[in-house]
């Protein structure tokens, strides 16, 4: 059994920005995006560097971001200009915006599918990515897909199928 993870494995780990859904009527996106580039401007995660990259682009405001800690597959939170700010996966009350990305399959992966397959390796795909985001990036190449998985979650379903007596390689 092989296990893959999407974000940077399955696809290029490089998301673009698709939109920004406004939660907050009397916020501006500019704005938003500016916070969020602030929160984000020094984790490596691939959705940071898109925030970060899509606001300078749009020559976004530079605004600094204080305190700043990031807690793996669940988020990241600082201070700007005096406020308390987060970005994590599901919006909680008082949400500014949503952020939306698009993630891009790597050339090639149905082919390295087919070839495994053929062999015999029973393919899934392990990813915190919510389950409709997966899957409309992952459906056409027919895996199973356990989504919205943070790193501890990963690591279960991984133990819990050697403990099954599979084989089993995570990439």
């Amino acid at each position: 059994t092989i296990y893959f993870d999407k974000t940077g494995t399955l696809t290029l780990g490089v998301p673009a920005l698709r939109e920004i859904e406004m939660l907050d009527t009397t916020a501006k996106e500019d704005r938003a995006l500016a916070l969020a580039s602030a929160l984000e401007e020094h984790s490596l995660h691939p959705i940071a560097r898109a925030l970060v990259s899509e606001n300078r682009t749009r020559n976004g405001a530079d605004l600094d971001a204080f305190e700043v800690t990031e807690k793996l597959g669940e988020g990241i939170r600082g201070r700007i200009d005096g406020e308390d700010y987060r970005i994590e996966k599901s919006s909680s009350a008082g949400a500014i915006a949503r952020f939306v990305f698009d993630d891009v399959p790597k050339p090639g992966i149905e082919n390295a599918f087919a070839y495994l397959k053929e062999r015999g390796f029973e393919l899934s795909v392990l990813t915190g990515d919510k389950e409709v985001n997966a899957h409309r990036v992952l459906d056409q190449y027919g895996l199973p897909i356990i989504a919205e998985c943070d790193p501890a979650r990963k690591m279960a379903v991984v133990e819990e199928a050697k403990k099954a007596g599979k084989i089993v390689i995570m990439v």
